[in-house]
């Protein structure tokens, strides 16, 4: 009977086969931990869409001028400065009588006021009026803000209420809670330029207000530190110093890592250059309690392998040693058996632990 296969055939698929069986077992190992890390392409998107929402766009709505809110104006985004000063044209008396007066209120560009003037809406009591020949002058000024003038009394308006302001006589009701908001929402007066800038007090009211101010100190804001093992996009980005690409190869090296247990880390990024680091370095902190360990005496050579400061040669002796003696106990043990120098000890052994091998 003729032999299917020759000598020469069984020796060529003999060497072939154990080749096909690794290359099996690669390619299995490959595409099964691609679900185990987001996709750089992910991180990019996320990270560029949350730099993208940062700029909102104007929500605007049918307002009039001469009765419009600073918050009112706020809550359609347009700028603070802007809206204050909207706002501050009316404190000396003047008033909005067509659309383009607000063309003129300083800060309002002409692409700003082509968006606005669509939906500027002056009341009747506001607009122009035809000439007429009468005897009742006051008809005039009916509509002129009542005149308030401040009683000329010391006051702190960092320690102010509602009631207190009201007392100076220069504010009504209503703007009384208003300056208490205004303070609260800004965190306090520090300085008299800063009260001088609220959209309430006008320049004249200022004026005759200066020599009676006292402002007490505020405590100084307590500085959040930003935590880089659980920071997502948005808070790495509004970091100084940190753009949407670097913040995607902190969060990238941060999963390759298992964590960080050192701010000191970052440097390793090429992205992260030494004065970009000045600039956040006392911005952050990390919490190593949240770092992902690795079991040296039963983790398997794959996820070993993806670890950053796992070399070729050094797994090697890992899995060489390991399986000679069958595990460490210590860091140090490790050293003895050359597999790390100090210095490298130092630096892998946040991410390691050493169960107790069961003999």
């Amino acid at each position: 009977m003729a032999q299917l296969f020759t000598k020469s055939d069984i020796r060529g698929i003999a060497l072939l086969l154990p080749l096909v069986v690794v290359l099996t077992w690669v390619l299995v190992e490959v595409f099964s931990s691609k679900g185990n890390t987001p996709s750089e392409e992910a991180l990019i998107e996320e990270v560029f869409a949350h730099a993208d929402s940062t700029a909102t766009a104007l929500r605007l709505r049918p307002f009039d001028p001469n009765t419009v809110t600073y918050e009112e104006l706020r809550a359609m985004n347009i700028d603070k400065y802007v809206a204050r000063n909207i706002v501050k044209y009316r404190a000396s008396g003047r008033t909005y009588a067509i659309p383009e007066d607000v063309a003129v209120v300083y800060g309002v560009s002409d692409s700003l006021y082509g968006l606005l003037k669509g939906h500027i809406r002056i009341a009747k009591e506001y607009r122009p009026k035809p000439k007429q020949v009468t005897t009742d002058t006051l008809r005039v000024n009916t509509f002129a803000p009542r005149k308030r003038d401040f009683k000329r009394i010391p006051f702190d308006p960092n320690t102010l209420d509602a009631e207190g302001f009201y007392s100076l006589g220069c504010f009504t009701a209503r703007q009384a809670e208003a300056m208490v908001a205004y303070r609260e929402r800004i965190g306090g007066f520090r300085s008299l330029l800063e009260f001088a800038d609220c959209y309430l007090i006008s320049d004249t009211l200022y004026t005759a207000m200066e020599e009676f101010i006292t402002l007490s100190p505020l405590p100084e804001p307590v500085k959040v530190l930003v935590d880089i093992n659980s920071a997502d996009s948005a808070a790495l980005v509004a970091l100084p110093g940190i753009g949407p690409r670097s913040a995607v190869d902190i969060l990238l090296y941060r999963e390759k890592l298992g964590g960080y247990h050192s701010p000191e880390q970052l440097k390793d990024l090429a992205v992260v250059m030494e004065k970009n680091y000045n600039l956040f370095e006392k911005e952050i902190w990390c919490d190593s309690c949240k770092i992902r360990k690795i079991d040296i005496n039963f983790v398997a050579p794959n996820e070993l392998a993806r670890h950053p400061y796992m070399t070729a040669s050094r797994m090697r002796k890992i899995l060489k040693q390991r399986q000679k003696r069958g595990g460490w106990s210590t860091i140090e043990e490790m050293i003895s058996d050359d597999i790390f120098t100090t210095e490298e000890a130092a630096r892998i052994s946040p991410y390691l632990q050493f169960n107790p091998v069961v003999e």
